[in-house]
């Protein structure tokens, strides 16, 4: 997207200043030279923009099937389960396949967005609620994993680091007692990814049952 977005701007620059030229000028020789210029610019011009709105389609589709595989597995968590349950759950989280949702993210760069709100939005709306779950998840892999193969059975801080995840993922505020059963971040991240975010990628908003 970004190389696009770059050769937009340039060889729009360009076509428009050629061609206000071309307008002033007398000379054949130089008119003839700014008129090919403008030609070329304008026919980059209009590949680049049909270039970018397919690119920005592809990225934005591939970041919303990537966000979709994490709401997935997130989805089948159950609260009510037990200490070993959880860790499995978690530890099998680790060793699942998962796109890499950085880099997917990484590739999003628009061509009008004031501010960058859009690319703003993206990034905290729905980014960065993933990132420091997986991230939470991660860091505290081979506690469970040590729980489950005995090296390290201490429930106070496997239920410790369990709260920690599960705080972001039914969204519990500190020192509260957790009355929520299934992730609570599903249902915020499918509701961007339906919301604004479906908006920002096909232009308009179409109600899709995903």
């Amino acid at each position: 997207m970004k190389t696009n977005v770059i050769t937009i701007r340039i060889s729009g620059i360009l076509s428009v200043l050629s061609l206000a030229i071309v307008l002033f000028i007398r000379n054949k020789t130089v008119y003839d030279i700014l008129l090919s210029i403008f030609g070329s610019s304008f026919l980059t011009l209009l590949l680049s923009i049909a270039g970018y709105k397919i690119e920005k389609r592809r990225i934005l589709e591939n970041f919303y099937k990537s966000i979709k595989k994490y709401i997935r597995y997130w989805s089948t968590y159950d609260s009510n389960d037990s200490l070993k349950d959880k860790c499995h759950y978690f530890v099998n989280f680790y060793m699942k396949d998962f796109p890499d949702i950085g880099l997917s993210y990484s590739e999003i760069y628009f061509l009008n967005d004031k501010n960058d709100n859009d690319r703003k939005y993206i990034y905290n709306k729905i980014y960065m609620k993933c990132f420091k779950l997986i991230e939470l998840i991660q860091s505290h892999y081979w506690h469970f994993k040590w729980y489950l193969d005995g090296s390290g059975k201490r429930d106070e801080a496997i239920e410790k680091y369990i709260n920690e995840i599960e705080a972001i993922m039914l969204d519990i505020e500190e020192g509260n007692v957790c009355t929520s059963v299934m992730p609570k971040i599903t249902d915020e991240l499918q509701e961007e990814l339906n919301g604004r975010y479906y908006e920002i990628m096909y232009g308009k908003k179409n109600n899709k049952d995903n």
